[in-house]
């Protein structure tokens, strides 16, 4: 049940085999796969089923989620930037002539990482777009497309950079204190 973890209370129990109604409680429990009735607003539209609001709910989770993960990575990669440059000039100002490499290292993997963070925020514009023109020209909207595969690629590449400079200004700063 720990998947569970953080989503709203009315909604875990559709995930578990059995589904109960928020307005009926705990004590009105049908079997999973059974037909959930369903209320109907005042403008005649039917209130969204329980599976629906998880849905809705894990959409908005995962955009938090993807947020969460660039401004994370942006603020870490420029951070460790800042504090590389100042260890290098305030307290290994003569480091070992080896270890200069693994600055150099770390700081272009960390430049990268923000560059990558970036660009992938403006290829998610793109998918987004093309993904309304799409929906506003009645086309079947393409989340696979071009714009779609390279935002996942500068996601992925953002981490792995963000990482690879971590581990490079440790190295540095462990071989120069």
């Amino acid at each position: 049940m720990t998947a569970l973890a953080g989503a709203p209370s009315h909604l875990t129990p559709a995930l578990s085999g059995l589904d109960v109604p928020p307005s009926r409680g705990a004590g009105f429990v049908r079997r999973k796969g059974t037909p959930m009735p369903r209320k109907r607003s005042g403008e005649g539209k039917a209130d969204p089923t329980p599976q629906q609001q998880w849905r809705q709910w894990l959409v908005q989770a995962d955009h938090e989620a993807s947020q969460d993960y660039d401004k994370t990575v942006l603020t870490l990669a420029t951070a460790t930037l800042a504090l590389s440059v100042t260890f290098a000039h305030d307290i290994a100002p003569m480091p070992a002539p080896w270890s200069s490499l693994l600055l150099a290292v770390a700081w272009v993997a960390l430049g990268l990482s923000a560059v990558f963070v970036l660009v992938s925020l403006l290829t998610s514009q793109w998918c987004i777009r093309e993904q309304i023109d799409d929906l506003d020209h009645a086309r079947d909207p393409a989340p696979h497309g071009l714009a779609a595969r390279a935002t996942g690629f500068f996601n992925v590449g953002s981490g792995v950079l963000l990482i690879a400079g971590l581990i490079a200004f440790a190295w540095f700063a462990l071989a120069n204190i």
